[in-house]
C-alpha cells in the first residue's frame, strides 16, 4: 500500500528497519535474499497452502504419504528456484522437516487456515506463493504443484463462505 501511495521501496524499508531497531531487534537492509530468509519463504509457502487446503493438523499432514508429498514437493520447486538465483542448496534441510513436524507441530494448525476456514479472510498465502511461482518463470524453473496449490486456495478465498 505505500508503494501504491507513491513511496519509493527503499524508504518503506528504512522505515520498518526503525520499527524493528526501536523494538531492540538488528535489522539490516539486504539487496540478496539470505538463505534463512529463503528457508522461511519456502517452508511457509509448503505448509500454509497445504494445511489450508487439507484442513488437516500439521502432524497428520506430515504422516501421511500423500500430504508428506504435496509439502516436499513444493518445497523441492522453492529450493530449486533459490538454487538458481545463488543461494546454496537447501533440500537437505527440507528433508529432515517431516519427522520435527511430526514430532513438534503434531497438533498445530496455521494461524492462515483459521484466517480463511474460520475468519472468512484472505491470506498472505496466494502472495508468497505467487512471488515463488513468479521467480520460477523468471528462472526457467517449473512449479507445477506450487500452481496447482495456489489454485485450489485461491478458489477457497473466491468462496470462503462456502468452506
Amino acid at each position: 500500500a505505500m508503494l501504491e501511495a507513491g513511496r519509493d521501496a527503499k524508504g518503506v524499508l528504512k522505515d520498518v528497519r526503525k520499527v524493528f531497531e526501536k523494538a531492540g531487534v538488528a535489522a539490516e537492509i539486504r539487496k540478496e535474499p539470505e538463505p534463512v530468509l529463503w528457508k522461511n519463504a519456502i517452508f511457509q509457502s509448503g505448509i500454509q497452502p497445504v494445511v489450508t487446503a487439507l484442513r488437516l493438523k500439521i502432524g497428520t499432514i506430515a504422516a501421511d504419504e500423500n500430504g508428506q508429498w504435496l509439502m516436499q514437493h513444493i518445497w523441492k520447486e522453492g529450493c530449486n528456484i533459490s538454487r538458481a538465483e545463488g543461494v546454496e542448496d537447501l533440500w537437505p534441510v527440507f528433508q529432515k522437516l517431516l519427522p520435527e513436524l511430526q514430532e513438534y507441530m503434531s497438533e498445530c494448525s496455521c494461524a492462515m487456515a483459521e484466517d480463511l476456514l474460520i475468519h472468512h479472510r484472505h491470506t498472505e498465502i496466494a502472495g508468497l506463493n505467487e512471488v515463488i511461482i513468479s521467480r520460477g518463470k523468471k528462472l526457467g524453473v517449473p512449479t507445477p504443484v506450487n500452481q496447482s496449490v495456489l489454485h485450489v486456495v485461491l478458489a477457497m478465498q473466491a468462496n470462503m463462505k462456502s468452506v
